[in-house]
C-alpha cells in the first residue's frame, strides 16, 4: 500500500484561517503508476503540453493555486507565482482554469480505480484554546506588544503542537483501515509533500510505533515515510485536493458541500460513520459542520 499526503490550510497560530487539513489517499502501490499516468493526461489535457512535458517540467495542479487563478483573472489581475505557468501553459481564461477545476473533482469522485480518502482537520482555534490555552493567551498578548522574533519560538510550538495531532490521528485512520481485510498493509508505506514539517513527522511516527503515542502503536505500518516534490507526484497533488475539500467544507465555503459529497463514498466508514472514521475532526465534532447527505 502506498498512502499519500498533504496540507491544506496554514500552521500559524496567528493567521486568519481557522481550519487546517491533512488530506490522504491510499491506493495499492500496483496502481500508482496507471493513477499517476490517468492523472497527467487529464492535467495535460487543458494545457498545452503533452503529459511526458507536464511530468519533466512538474507543472502542478495545486488547488489553492487554480482558484487563487480563477479569481485573478476574473478580477482582471495578472497571475503570480505558481500560477504563471498554468497561466503560460494556456490557462489564460477563467472559464478555462474552472474547466479544469471541474475536471479535476470529476476525477477524483468517479469509480475508475480503488482508493480510500482519509482525512484530519482541525479547528485551530478551538483547539489551541481547548489544550493549550495559557500558551495561545500568551501569544496572543505577544503579538500585539512584542516582535516577530520574540514570539517566534511560540508560533512554532503552537504550529507543531496542530500539525502534530493532525499528522498522529491521521496515521490511526490509516492504522484502522489496515485492520480490515479489503486492504494488504503488510508492506505499507507513506509519501508526503516535502514541504510538510518532515523531521517532526518523522519523529512522530517514530514515537508512535515505539509504543509511545496514546493514539496508536500503528502495528499494520512499514517504518517508512518518505518526502518528495507535489510537482512530480500526481498522488500528492490528488492528496491536496482531497484536503482542500474536507477544509472548505469545515469552513461552510459555497458549493464545497456538494464536492465532499462527490468524494464522500471513497472515505472510511460511509455511508454510515464517515466523520470519525474517515474525517477525523479535532477537537470535537461540534466545531464543524454536518456531513453534506
Amino acid at each position: 500500500m502506498a498512502a499519500f499526503f498533504d496540507d491544506s490550510g496554514e500552521l500559524d497560530p496567528g493567521s486568519g484561517h481557522n481550519f487546517v487539513c491533512l488530506g490522504m489517499i491510499v491506493l495499492s502501490i500496483n496502481s500508482v503508476r496507471e493513477v499517476s499516468t490517468n492523472w497527467n493526461n487529464l492535467i495535460a489535457s487543458h494545457l498545452r503540453l503533452s503529459p511526458k512535458t507536464l511530468a519533466i517540467n512538474g507543472i502542478e495542479a495545486k488547488s489553492s493555486e487554480l482558484y487563487a487563478l480563477s479569481k485573478r483573472l476574473k478580477s482582471g489581475q495578472a497571475p503570480k507565482g505558481l500560477q504563471i505557468p498554468l497561466y503560460n501553459w494556456g490557462l489564460k481564461t477563467p472559464n478555462k482554469v474552472d474547466e479544469l477545476i471541474e475536471s479535476i473533482w470529476g476525477f477524483l469522485s468517479m469509480p475508475e480505480f480503488q482508493r480510500i480518502y482519509l482525512a484530519s482537520i482541525s479547528n485551530k482555534y478551538a483547539t489551541l484554546r481547548k489544550y493549550k490555552s495559557e500558551e495561545y493567551d500568551k501569544f496572543l498578548e505577544k503579538q500585539k506588544t512584542g516582535t516577530k522574533e520574540s514570539i517566534k519560538n511560540l508560533r512554532r510550538e503552537l504550529s507543531l503542537f496542530i500539525s502534530g495531532g493532525l499528522f498522529q490521528f491521521l496515521l490511526q485512520r490509516l492504522n484502522y483501515l489496515g485492520n480490515s481485510t479489503e486492504w494488504d498493509f503488510s508492506d505499507a508505506f507513506l509519501i508526503g509533500d516535502e514541504g510538510a514539517v518532515n523531521n517532526f513527522m518523522y519523529e512522530s511516527q517514530a514515537a508512535a510505533q515505539a509504543g509511545l503515542s496514546k493514539y496508536t502503536d500503528l502495528p499494520k505500518i512499514a517504518n517508512n515515510i518518505w518526502f518528495g516534490s507535489s510537482s512530480h507526484n500526481p498522488c500528492i497533488q490528488m492528496a491536496d485536493w482531497i484536503a482542500c475539500a474536507v477544509r472548505t467544507w469545515a469552513e461552510k465555503k459555497q458549493g464545497a458541500n456538494m464536492r465532499l459529497k462527490g468524494l464522500l463514498p471513497y472515505f472510511r466508514g460511509f455511508p454510515n460513520d464517515v466523520l470519525g472514521w474517515g474525517i477525523i475532526p479535532i477537537p470535537s465534532p461540534d466545531s464543524f459542520p454536518k456531513i453534506p447527505k
